[in-house]
């Protein structure tokens, strides 16, 4: 009888048990991460008795839990690439939103913005209300550099800090892998189960997979995960391998392992989703100060060609240093602009007579050194230059002495002499580079009688000859169109046919770029889009803005060089405006191409995510079914313990 009533209670326990473990299921039915556990029943062994065995009921034989670990493979795969897009998605929309195009106050606005006040400045040179209004435009635009470029900066100094903190984050996630490791590895020698465990250790690696991408293998024994980053392995048992960062020296940040530095090459994760926005910021920021240095360059290259409402200058100090002045220039690695070989010209006039002196001066960068230039420069009759030191900077500085002024224009002698007949050269050179023409006549004879009377102008190559009548068919005083730009006036006068004079024509009287790279009659300061900015002198004085090329009313001419400059394709043979578009477009495309890769991997991690909770996650309807099964197995088996009860009574009372 005792078997008959150990029979009935092995099944009240085992369906106790049993019903247990389908409520710990349906209690996790929303439990992310948990595995639906399932009872295993089996026999008892038999007992021996008067007729053979006879069976001693069931028992639990194990819970199993619902593993899918092919599917949890590629969850990790898919985890780490949606969380880089997601975050770079996130990221990039920001980085595009800083340049805020199109709008009335974006960049590209600021720039169309600045070019009509110089277009507004070229129609009227001399009109004070426009200057005024050619300065507001340039720190308009000047500004909109500043805040896009602190804006991107803000970006990259966020990722940069991200980077750090989620290695923190991935190593805290780490430690707790081998800690997990260790626990179920303990359980599983006592032969003891870990299924709550191993969910939790699932739900860490599926925490990990989404800041690193990892790969998982099951170590030797089975019991513990083997999670490897960058072809090495960082947990291993209860052992583990921290990752760090190291800052580089453009202070960006690199992800390394803490235990020999070696750089760890992350490949998903939202660690490779914040590297790869580093990257992308960085371009942006580049391209963006690419920008604003080809603005500033370009532009204080022909204003400082130029000349103000005053004429010219008594006195100027370049606005950069150099920290040694006798070495030279180009060695030195400290000016904002390169200075090329060639040649720049000082232009000298006298007040009272107007006479201009030109002087062509030489450069070598390699060679030639602040005092070289400024040795060469007080060499000019009427002129002088020093160094002035401050700490450890050297500026240059030029003074004119009394009665004259300087500029370093492309401006025409009127009066280079020679001829006799010849009494002015007007117009603007517009020749393609600077040169030197030679105007000589013919024969002897009388300008605008003789017959057959030639004026001849030929270049400094001999590339060309251009021969013009001055005889009978000429009428003194008028003006004679010689090409590119120059116009000559002659009297009526005998020349001997000898008489011969040189024009120094100049497409660019600073050929080197040395006035823009020290910041002489320069308009706009700085280098990038962070520190552009209008030269406060111009800023303060707005007769300082050269929109001539000479001293000449009226003059327009180096307003029309400036404005061109918002057509020319100056950087990387591009327009502003294009190059500015094609850096918006850039960060869009990127944009673009992310959001449909994070598009596609959303799929199919949902797809997966879905399979996964099919194969090992619980469902009510199917617990609760099972649970009724059980239920009846243990009433069952109290209604079984009850009827033996009964029997043994009535045995008795015989």
């Amino acid at each position: 009888m005792a078997i008959d009533i150990s029979a009935g209670l092995t099944g009240l326990r085992t369906a106790q048990k049993a019903m247990i473990t389908i409520g710990h299921n349906i209690a996790n039915a929303n439990t992310e991460g948990y595995s639906k556990q399932t009872p295993v029943l089996t026999t008892e062994l038999p007992a021996e008795g008067d007729f053979g065995t006879l069976g001693q009921g069931v028992k639990l034989a194990r819970i199993e839990r619902s593993v899918a670990d092919f599917l949890n493979v590629r969850l990790y795969e898919k985890n780490s690439d949606f969380s880089k897009l997601d975050l770079k998605s996130s990221r990039l929309t920001d980085l595009e939103g800083v340049y805020n195009e199109p709008s009335d106050f974006g960049i590209k606005n600021s720039i169309s913005d600045f070019f009509d006040s110089v277009h507004e400045l070229a129609k009227n040179p001399e009109n004070n209300a426009v200057r005024i209004q050619m300065l507001e435009r340039s720190k308009a635009m000047a500004n909109r550099f500043n805040l896009v470029s602190s804006d991107i900066n803000s970006m990259l100094s966020n990722a940069r800090t991200d980077i750090k903190n989620t290695i923190t984050e991935t190593n805290i996630l780490l430690k707790r892998v081998a800690d997990l490791n260790e626990k179920i590895a303990t359980l599983k020698t006592s032969e003891l189960t870990a299924h709550d465990l191993e969910d939790e250790r699932d739900r860490t690696l599926t925490d990990l997979s989404k800041l690193i991408d990892i790969t998982v293998v099951d170590s030797g024994d089975k019991a513990s995960k083997v999670v490897s980053f960058s072809g090495k392995e960082i947990v291993f048992g209860g052992g583990f391998d921290l990752l760090g960062t190291k800052t580089l020296a453009t202070g960006d940040i690199e992800v390394i392992f803490s235990s020999n530095s070696v750089t760890a090459n992350a490949g998903g994760g939202e660690v490779k989703g914040l590297l790869d926005f580093q990257t992308s910021a960085n371009n942006a920021k580049s391209r963006t100060d690419t920008l604003a240095n080809q603005i500033i360059q370009e532009f204080n290259k022909v204003h400082s060609e130029g000349v103000g409402l005053d004429g010219g200058f008594t006195t100027i100090t370049s606005k950069n240093a150099v920290s040694d002045a006798d070495a030279g220039l180009g060695a030195l690695n400290v000016l904002p602009f390169n200075i090329t070989d060639g040649s720049f010209f000082v232009t000298v006039r006298a007040t009272s007579t107007n006479e201009v002196v030109k002087t062509k001066i030489d450069i070598n960068p390699l060679a030639d050194s602040l005092n070289d230039i400024k040795d060469r420069i007080s060499a000019i009759t009427n002129m002088s230059a020093s160094v002035v030191t401050a700490g450890t900077d050297n500026f240059l500085k030029i003074d004119a002495q009394g009665g004259f002024t300087f500029n370093f224009s492309s401006e025409l002698d009127p009066n280079p002499g020679g001829i006799g007949g010849i009494i002015t050269v007007d117009g603007q050179y517009t020749g393609s580079k600077n040169d030197v023409y030679s105007i000589s006549v013919s024969s002897a004879g009388t300008i605008g009688t003789t017959a057959g009377l030639k004026l001849r102008v030929t270049d400094s190559g001999n590339t060309f000859t251009r021969e013009f009548d001055i005889g009978d068919t000429y009428t003194g005083g008028n003006t004679i169109d010689i090409g590119d730009g120059l116009k000559v006036t002659l009297k009526p006068v005998v020349v001997g046919g000898a008489e011969k004079f040189n024009v120094d024509v100049l497409n660019d009287p600073d050929e080197t770029n040395l006035l823009a790279s020290l910041g002489l009659n320069t308009f706009f300061a700085g280098t990038k889009s962070s520190d552009m900015a209008v030269v406060s002198d111009v800023l303060d004085n707005g007769r300082l803005i050269a929109a001539a090329s000479s001293n000449s009313v009226g003059d327009n001419d180096n307003a029309n060089r400036m404005l061109a400059l918002k057509t020319a394709a100056v950087v990387g043979n591009r327009t502003f405006s294009d190059h500015l578009t094609e850096t918006i477009t850039l960060v869009g495309l990127e944009l673009e191409e992310n959001d449909r890769a994070l598009n596609g991997e959303r799929a199919v991690l949902d797809s997966l995510a879905s399979l996964k909770e099919q194969t090992v996650g619980v469902s009510i309807d199917e617990e609760l079914s099972t649970l009724i099964q059980f239920e009846q197995m243990f009433n069952a088996s109290a209604r079984y313990i009850t009827t033996v009860n009964r029997t043994v009574d009535r045995l008795l009372e015989i």
